[in-house]
């Protein structure tokens, strides 16, 4: 599933791509722009993941004893 920020980017790059006459340097700065968006979004994502896990882990090992549930 593709974050809603990223496919409006992609229409808007469309966009510009279908508007201007193509310059070679222009697209491939604006593609690593695009990249660098997503990476970064993944990056903060994942974060967010780890986050959530550490906050959650504490309260199983808390039902389960200090040895966990494993």
């Amino acid at each position: 599933m593709i974050p809603p920020s990223i496919q409006m980017q992609q229409a808007l790059a469309m966009q510009r791509a279908m508007q201007k006459p193509r310059d070679p340097l222009m697209d491939a700065l604006g593609h690593q722009a695009m990249i660098g968006d997503m990476l970064k979004e993944t990056a903060q994502h994942r974060m967010k993941m780890v986050k959530l896990r550490q906050k959650y882990q504490g309260q199983i090992q808390g039902m389960n004893g200090p040895q966990g549930g494993y």
